[in-house]
């Protein structure tokens, strides 16, 4: 919890919120209010698809999900993934491409 806050104190007052103290029940409720969710292979991530509200999932250590349809996948920028290092090697401009290609006529 302590990491989120940080990670939101360094935004410099872009919209965030710390959804780390919610239950399973909230956090599915939270999720589907909001227009869709950026984050890694994760709970929260998979709470998403299980309220139909698009991911787009970073998989940098973790097998692709393909079975799920509201996954909106992204790999490092050299597609190697699957590896400890692989966060680490997804891009913020790639993860923003991805956005605006899957949801560009709702930006």
């Amino acid at each position: 919890m302590e990491r989120a806050r940080r990670l939101i104190a360094s935004t410099a007052g872009a919209p965030a919120a710390n959804a780390c103290d919610l239950t399973v029940i909230e956090a599915a409720a939270y999720v589907t209010s909001g227009h869709s969710l950026v984050g890694p292979d994760s709970g929260p991530m998979n709470l998403a698809i299980a309220v139909n509200t698009p991911a787009i999932g970073l998989f940098g250590a973790t097998p692709v999900l393909l079975h799920a349809r509201y996954v909106h996948v992204v790999l490092p920028d050299d597609g190697r993934h699957q590896s400890p290092d692989g966060m680490q090697r997804i891009s913020p401009g790639r993860v923003l491409a991805r956005i605006a290609q899957d949801f560009s006529d709702q930006l």
